[in-house]
């Protein structure tokens, strides 16, 4: 197996999500207060890296039987009956029909990946995935069919697990690029002692609680930003309790 070095696999990261952005043919810039009016290069720079972390700490979650793939339909599927919700000609179109295909395609391998799994992502797997995600999530924001928050919610389990557990191991000086086992995750499954309690219980948590909240951004888009904060706020709180980043959660 080759292994490559971690600064050239985040360089080609950011590399594909930079050509990513650019091409598209509607560039799809947020909506900011006239306070938080950011120049250009910034907002391309905010979005690429971004990106690049959303192809990082998917591949991180990938860390139990199910959870991924289980993320991935959540996020493709709620986009798709968001998109068709609102907008009538969404689901006559190519970008509406792949994304449906991907997550069909992804509920198919689940069928094989669900506790206790018989195949697995693996790195290949998984960052392909989280590429084609962000790919849709661009395309659809460049439609004008969600908004950037709507997205952020849906994709909220993984990013707060991961970020709060990178920033806790940074701020503690741990070696924040040695393998550990101290996501929110992993600690539940070991307390659980089973990897399908605890994917049952993040779908749940998408389902019953993130998704009702992007269904707001597309209700009520202007507040947005108030949905985000209340769908985020428990979430960055539980994690922490939980312990996610700790040393002692490591092995």
């Amino acid at each position: 197996m080759l292994h490559l070095a971690a600064g050239l696999r985040l360089s080609v990261h950011a590399s594909v999500c930079l050509v990513l952005f650019l091409g598209l043919s509607r560039l799809p810039l947020p909506d900011t207060p006239n306070i938080l009016i950011f120049p250009f290069w910034f907002t391309v720079t905010l979005i690429v890296f971004s990106g690049t972390w959303w192809i990082n700490l998917f591949n991180f979650m990938d860390g139990i039987d199910g959870l991924a793939a289980t993320q991935a339909i959540f996020m493709l599927g709620g986009a798709s009956i968001l998109s068709a919700s609102y907008y009538a000609d969404a689901s006559d179109t190519a970008v509406w029909l792949w994304m449906v295909c991907l997550a069909s395609a992804t509920a198919g391998f689940l069928i094989h990946n669900w506790a206790p799994a018989k195949i697995f992502m693996g790195d290949v797997g998984s960052t392909f995935l989280a590429f084609m995600i962000l790919f849709f999530a661009l395309m659809t924001l460049s439609l004008g069919w969600l908004n950037y928050q709507a997205w952020a919610i849906l994709a909220a389990v993984f990013v707060t697990d991961s970020t709060v557990t990178l920033l806790r191991r940074i701020t503690t000086g741990q070696n924040f690029l040695k393998a550990h086992r101290s996501h929110a995750y992993q600690i539940l499954s070991i307390r659980f002692r089973s990897h399908k309690r605890v994917t049952l219980l993040y779908i749940a948590v998408n389902i019953f609680w993130l998704f009702p909240f992007a269904l707001l951004c597309s209700i009520y888009p202007l507040e947005s930003w108030w949905w985000l904060t209340i769908a985020y706020t428990p979430l960055i709180v539980i994690t922490y309790a939980l312990g996610a980043g700790k040393a002692e959660n490591i092995n």
